[in-house]
């Protein structure tokens, strides 16, 4: 690849390395390599659909016994909304779809007092520790707050520390679909508004 088809990596809503004026490491990566990343709504690309039930089926299934792609498809088509919940967003690159998350109002069927929730954040695994799922997760901070919504939620199996790093606060430890999870909230603030 030569030099004048390199792009650095900028997040649609993030200053880049270079307008930061930050020192890049060139033993970790070099900012002429990395892709432009955007994140965007899923209304704008129904056409990933199909490839995010199935990553979300792969991932998840086990915790929804019965669950098929079929229903992950279904649940991602009600949520391809704007400006309401629910909501999906997507990271993209080179036009491919790399990870999404979801802003909904229910995600455990034990706490429907509990709403809005953060779901199904998913990075594929060949673009993960590149800083796209934090993005990800801050659009849905930021599309909540944008929606007045004074607290979310999210549940996790295995990424409390993930979220604890993004400013999110354990609520509770508890079982649910015989696994341990951890019920944490994010408290949205003037600037997530």
């Amino acid at each position: 690849m030569n030099r004048a088809e390199k792009q650095p990596l900028l997040i649609s809503w993030r200053p880049s390395v270079k307008e930061m004026g930050a020192t890049v490491n060139d033993s970790c990566y070099s900012v002429e390599e990395l892709r432009m990343i955007t994140i965007e709504y899923l209304a704008d690309y129904p056409e990933f659909l199909p490839t995010l039930a199935e990553w979300q089926h792969g991932e998840w299934g086990y915790i929804r016994p019965g669950d098929t792609v079929e229903a992950r498809m279904a649940l991602l088509q009600a949520s391809i909304g704007r400006d309401c919940i629910p909501l999906t967003m997507v990271a993209l690159a080179d036009g491919k779809v790399l990870g999404s998350a979801s802003l909904i109002r229910h995600d455990m069927d034990t706490r429907l007092e509990l709403t809005p929730w953060l779901a199904g954040v998913f990075v594929a695994p060949e673009h993960r520790r590149q800083g796209i799922g934090p993005q990800l997760v801050r659009r849905i901070m930021a599309e909540a707050g944008k929606l007045n919504g004074p607290v979310l939620y999210i549940y996790t199996v295995h990424s409390e520390a993930f979220y604890a790093n993004l400013g999110w606060s354990l609520l509770e430890h508890t079982a649910y679909r015989n696994q341990k999870v951890a019920i944490m909230t994010y408290q949205a603030t003037h600037e997530s508004r």
